[in-house]
């Protein structure tokens, strides 16, 4: 972890430049946090309404330069921050003018700037290759959500997700150096979620990314892969809802949300990306509770709407995109009787309920008042919360005069046999149960979750553990 010190001598030194320094629209920042983005300081200059051209952040030496539209803007700002302090993180940001006239940013050159200070050239490399680093998360995100965050600024050629020391990382070639410049501008410091993943984004040394499969990790948008189109478009995907759009640009300049609306208050108008569509279901093989059961291990289902025309389409309305978004990570593609069903988000921003006596009365229901959500209470979902659909389900709730035979009973009558079954030890309320397939498991979650056993609900989730280390004994 990197020390961050305060600059004992900045106070003194900033009054002696400041007053040696003719004016310059050009401003020098120093004693910047850590990783301080170009969204914090365009918050520092905001307040003196003043027009930023360009930033240039140094991050190994917490600096940066922000050329404004005019000399007399950037003297209000160095004049108001001599007299006034600027905090960023609680530690305290020193500004005076610089010797440059200009910051400039050549495309595919080092971009070059000479400090004030002691004339030495320091040198940044801009390319259409941009690495983000996402602080603060907490939510899963994909390659399409990397993708539809990016293209709003130019073509995107390819995208890798990696980690490096538990640091989530993603690298987006851009179509040319222009819009990564764009990109990078727009986007440094938003969040990509309403409180977390915030984006740090900075240019990568490399010449070429390269990408020698597409998978979920990596993707070439010009190499065709199956279930993919060769240039993603949410829109042109298999049962896309023609008019879908997941991610909606905010002008705030430190918060890029998916995310507005919040669990707490289901009154509240809806947001557009709260409703998902979902194709290629089994038709005739599940019902709006059905569906609010399987989709509800992701979110708070409010409505859910089988279309009447076409019975293996739905639409199922969340309480947030958040909800919405982690349903289509872990469910799309999920196979369901045979038949990998696709789940997208639909360009409506509410399933609208029938009047009683239309045809399609029975396929619709609203769960808003339902007592099964599993996050009223808890706020928004967490990678503790949830887990991929998986063999091994995790059951709460066990009322404790139930014996591991009645619950191997309960649940092996979902499949062939009864399963393993393994209580938490010291908490026999809860237990690990492996299923004999992931379908079996899916089916079993969607069929036992809430049902009463005794004189308790029982909850069903599904569990991150492996088969085989559920031993069927009372020690994990």
């Amino acid at each position: 972890m990197q020390t961050e010190g305060i600059d004992s001598d900045s106070n003194k030194r900033q009054k002696t430049d400041t007053q040696n320094q003719l004016p310059s629209r050009v401003i020098h920042v120093r004693n910047l946090p850590h990783l301080a983005t170009e969204g914090e300081l365009i918050q520092a200059c905001a307040k003196l309404n003043g027009q930023i051209v360009r930033i240039l952040l140094l991050e190994q030496q917490h600096q940066a330069f922000v050329q404004m539209t005019t000399v007399e803007q950037a003297q209000a700002i160095v004049d108001h921050y001599r007299s006034s302090s600027c905090l960023i993180r609680n530690r305290p940001i020193y500004f005076q003018y610089s010797g440059r006239s200009e910051v400039t940013v050549k495309s595919q050159a080092p971009q070059t700037i000479t400090t004030s200070d002691n004339n030495s050239t320091i040198q940044e490399e801009a390319n259409n290759i941009l690495l983000a680093t996402i602080s603060n998360y907490r939510i899963p995100f994909t390659i399409e959500h990397i993708y539809q965050i990016f293209r709003t600024y130019g073509e995107v050629l390819k995208v890798v997700l990696f980690e490096k020391a538990t640091v989530h990382k993603a690298l987006v070639q851009m179509g040319t150096s222009e819009s990564a410049a764009n990109a990078r501008r727009s986007l440094d410091g938003r969040l990509m979620f309403n409180g977390c993943n915030q984006l740090q984004i900075s240019y990568s040394n490399l010449g070429e990314l390269k990408v020698q499969a597409n998978g979920p990790r990596a993707r070439d948008f010009s190499i065709p892969s199956p279930g993919i189109p060769s240039s993603f478009n949410p829109a042109n995907s298999p049962g896309t809802d023609s008019s879908s759009s997941s991610i909606v640009v905010s002008q705030t300049p430190v918060s890029y949300p998916f995310i507005h609306a919040t669990i707490a208050g289901f009154s509240k108008p809806m947001q557009s990306g709260c409703v998902v569509l979902v194709s290629n279901l089994p038709k005739d093989k599940f019902t709006p509770d059905q569906l609010f059961m399987l989709f509800g291990v992701y979110g708070d289902v409010l409505r859910v709407k089988i279309l009447f025309n076409k019975r293996d389409n739905a639409l199922i309305q969340f309480v947030n995109p958040q909800q919405a978004h982690l349903a289509q990570l872990y469910l799309n593609h999920l196979n369901l009787h045979g038949q990998e069903i696709q789940v997208v988000i639909s360009k409506y921003i509410e399933v609208q309920l029938p009047l009683p006596n239309q045809p399609d009365a029975s396929l619709t229901k609203d769960f808003s008042a339902s007592k099964l959500h599993r996050f009223r209470n808890k706020g928004n979902p967490t990678g503790k919360d949830i887990h991929a659909p998986s063999q091994v389900l995790h059951v709460a709730n066990i009322p404790e005069t139930v014996s591991e035979d009645e619950i191997r009973q309960l649940f092996g009558s979902q499949q062939s046999s009864p399963p393993p079954v393994q209580f938490l030890p010291n908490k026999r309320s809860q237990a690990f149960i492996a299923m004999e397939s992931l379908h079996t498991a899916i089916l079993t979650l969607i069929n036992l979750n809430n049902y009463k056993l005794g004189d308790k609900y029982l909850r069903v989730g599904f569990s991150s553990r492996a088969v085989h280390s559920v031993t069927g004994t009372d020690q994990i």
